[in-house]
């Protein structure tokens, strides 16, 4: 199955008048479910989460702390 673009409801005023695809500079508030960022990098940085990356690196910052003070 391919990829869908959600729809969202234009308006003029406070009137929904048609409907349109997300674009890739719309955002979903954090408050209404989404992650208010247009990357992955700030996705994480919004919802205070790390990348695979920064967690490889603090495991094994950890281990070899773990490793010298085990002696």
């Amino acid at each position: 199955m391919a990829d869908k673009s959600p729809l969202k409801a234009t308006y003029t005023g406070s009137d929904p008048t048609g409907l349109a695809e997300f674009t890739s500079s719309d955002t979903i508030g954090l408050s209404d479910g989404g992650t208010g960022a247009t990357t992955a990098s700030a996705a994480r940085t919004n919802l205070d989460t790390q990348s695979t990356a920064e967690i490889a690196a603090t495991a094994t910052s950890k281990a070899v702390t773990m490793a010298i003070a085990l002696g």
